[in-house]
């Protein structure tokens, strides 16, 4: 079922939600704020949640801009 998304997966390093927590060093719950407020963007698949390790490096380097919310 996820076949198709395999040459995704291997062109971009995905993570799922507990190793972008073990590597930001976050609970699961300050994860899913930080999707909420659109600190971190997220992609889900056959409902499951990756994140780009590019993006979550971004973020342990502080260089992460916040991204503007809709009113």
């Amino acid at each position: 079922m996820t076949a198709p998304y395999k040459a995704l997966q291997q062109a971009t390093k995905w993570l799922d939600q507990q190793e972008a927590c073990q590597l930001l060093n976050i609970s699961k719950r300050t994860l899913q704020t930080y999707r909420a407020k659109g600190i971190l963007g997220a992609t889900q698949v056959n409902r499951k949640t990756y994140f780009r390790l590019s993006e979550v490096e971004l973020l342990m380097q502080g260089e992460r801009p916040l991204k503007k919310q809709k009113k």
